[in-house]
C-alpha cells in the first residue's frame, strides 16, 4: 500500500512554511482512496519542488531554457510501495531531450532533480504510478 512518509510530510510543512503557504492538505474526502492520496502527493511535491526554486520559474514557452525533471521507471516485478529498486529514476542532461509537460515540477538543475528525487520517491511513485 502507498503511502506518504513521515520525511516528505515534514519536508511539506517547511515549504510551505518557506513560501508563506498554510501547510492544510487539500480536502479529498468522497474521492477514491487512489485518487484522494495522488491529489494530495502532487500538491505537496509541488509546493516542494516550488520552495527548492526559489523563485525561479521556468518559462514553459522558452524552448531553448533547459528543465530538469526525474525521469521514473518501474521495472519488472514492481509491487506498489516497495520501495525497493522496482521503482527507480534517472536525470538526463542532454541537449537532445524535451519536455513538453511536467514543467511545473521541473528544478533548476540537474542536481536539484536528483536530490529531490532522491528525497521523497514515495510522492514521486504515488504521482506517477498510482492511478488504475
Amino acid at each position: 500500500m502507498l503511502q506518504i512518509s513521515e520525511k516528505s510530510m515534514q519536508a511539506f510543512k517547511d515549504a510551505c512554511a518557506k513560501l508563506g503557504h498554510t501547510d492544510a492538505l487539500p480536502n479529498v474526502d468522497g474521492l477514491p482512496a487512489d485518487k484522494g492520496l495522488y491529489t494530495q502527493a502532487v500538491y505537496m511535491l509541488a509546493t516542494i519542488v516550488e520552495a527548492q526554486k526559489e523563485g525561479n520559474v521556468r518559462d514553459i514557452t522558452n524552448h531553448s531554457e533547459r528543465k530538469y525533471e526525474p525521469y521514473f521507471y518501474a521495472e519488472e516485478g514492481y509491487e506498489p510501495g516497495s520501495g525497493s529498486g522496482g521503482f527507480s529514476f534517472s536525470v538526463t542532461n542532454s541537449g537532445g531531450t524535451y519536455s513538453c509537460v511536467g514543467a511545473r515540477l521541473s528544478s533548476n538543475s540537474h542536481v536539484d532533480a536528483r536530490d529531490i528525487a532522491l528525497e521523497y520517491p514515495d510522492l514521486y511513485e504515488i504521482f506517477i504510478l498510482n492511478i488504475k
